[in-house]
């Protein structure tokens, strides 16, 4: 039975008399109860006269109190009821306690029931264990190699060994290319293969073609400057402009002022030779500066430098730039793949719902600042900067002792790395050292993590 603490009491010192505010004493204790006072001291409860008064003895030994907290803690029964309910287990289970045996453990309870083996559960009548010397032994009676065909559900192992050794015969022993629709890769080699499969990396070099990421929260048709970062991975070239968006079936179309956006392929990605250009739209395209027809041809570029993509004058969807000489239909690997790409370049630590945890934190070294470990989503192009595009330091907040949320006064980011950082939550309000807190949003900030080229 808990211990009863409903309400508070009234006590004072040399008194026998303990008044309740807001208690039930007479369903909730008995004379011979232990009472805990609002000194801290203990007391034999020796009368219950209502529900708000009750005795104690010795009388009151501290200090007086009007509203003071209690306890009163039954002392009677324990020893008896737990000894009823043992012996009602005994009697019920018992039998089956003893034939488990005396070791407590899987394999002592096996070895008692005679289970250490299957030798101990005989098999039955009619179905026998599938031992090793079984399953051998099973002919492949019926069989039949010669008619090929697709496996189904309601096949025989048998039947379906005989479609497949079939299905295959003609493959035995020569050296020929399987077709992809017959479950082949169409080639003989690896590299050969990886061709026919596409599985030689995105065709498309452009991120972000879609116009779909947006972690800076750029705000439809606002004036940048220039150089300045709109939707992810396209900058502004000219100072003033402004560039606008608007959904436009699975992706967003994007219309470009006069002097354009530029994105920037690196290196790392260009293997060299002509490239092609092409989008859906009225805008008009540049190559390293040079005006490039709607799917037109670049000139050789060479493998491992940085190329510059500006679209401008006009509005665009589905941006392809792709090795070879012929515009492909559009690439679309989905959202969750384009904002993993851009976020090797930029990364917004944002919520998307209030109050969304960050990372936890401990007071490691100072009372008033608390350190923790930010780790990004990916690994990402260069050691970011970071910085508030929205909202600042108190924008955050740290879980004080109670539960509540403490707004940071400042958030140092240090030890920036291409994989993560530090966080330093600095507040005002002191704690103990080695305190264990987290990192929340308190309102909606962005700070940004930028490798940009």
């Amino acid at each position: 039975m808990p211990w009863y603490k409903a309400g508070t009491v009234s006590v004072v010192q040399n008194s026998n008399a303990v008044i309740g505010t807001g208690t039930a004493f007479i369903a909730n204790s008995r004379v011979g109860d232990a009472f805990r006072g609002p000194d801290g001291g203990w007391y034999e409860v020796t009368n219950i006269a209502s529900d708000t008064a009750m005795s104690i003895a010795p009388p009151y030994l501290g200090v007086a109190n009007a509203a003071g907290v209690y306890a009163l803690a039954p002392m009677q029964g324990y020893v008896k009821d737990s000894a009823d309910a043992l012996r009602a287990l005994v009697n019920q289970f018992g039998g089956v306690l003893a034939v488990l045996g005396n070791d407590p453990t899987q394999s002592g309870v096996r070895q008692a029931l005679n289970l250490s083996t299957t030798d101990g559960l005989p098999e039955g009548s009619t179905n026998k264990y599938l031992t090793s010397t079984r399953v051998l032994g099973v002919p492949l009676t019926g069989v039949d190699l010669v008619t090929p065909g697709a496996v189904v559900a309601t096949d025989t192992i048998i039947k379906a060994l005989g479609k497949l050794q079939a299905s295959k015969a003609d493959l035995v022993g020569t050296n020929k290319a399987v077709a992809i629709e017959q479950g082949g890769t169409g080639a003989k080699t690896a590299k050969d293969a990886r061709a026919a499969l596409g599985a030689t990396g995105p065709k498309n070099l452009m991120i972000n073609p879609r116009f779909r990421v947006n972690q800076r929260s750029y705000v439809s048709g606002a004036a940048a400057n220039a150089g300045q970062y709109t939707l992810d991975r396209w900058k502004m070239t000219v100072a003033g402009q402004s560039l606008a968006f608007a959904a436009s079936g699975a992706g967003v179309r994007a219309t470009f002022p006069a002097g354009g956006c530029d994105q920037v392929i690196l290196g790392e990605n260009v293997r060299g030779g002509v490239y092609t250009l092409s989008w859906v739209g009225t805008a008009a395209g540049k190559v390293n500066g040079v005006a490039i027809a709607n799917g037109g041809q670049t000139a050789t570029l060479p493998a491992g430098s940085n190329i510059t993509i500006n679209l401008s004058g006009g509005w665009a969807e589905d941006v392809m730039f792709q090795l070879g000489s012929v515009a492909t239909a559009p690439d679309d690997q989905g959202y969750a793949s384009e904002l993993f790409d851009c976020q090797y370049y930029g990364w917004a630590l944002t919520p998307a719902v209030s109050g969304q945890p960050i990372c936890s934190m401990s007071f490691t070294y100072s009372t008033t600042t608390a350190i923790g470990v930010l780790r990004f989503p990916r690994a990402m192009r260069a050691n970011p900067t970071a910085s508030f595009l929205a909202g600042s330091p108190a924008s955050m907040v740290v879980t004080g002792g109670g539960g509540g949320g403490i707004a940071l006064d400042n958030l140092p980011v240090s030890q920036i790395g291409r994989e993560s950082c530090m966080l330093a939550a600095v507040i005002s309000t002191p704690f103990t050292v080695g305190y264990g807190t987290v990192l929340s949003f308190g309102a909606f900030p962005n700070l940004f993590f930028s490798a940009e080229v």
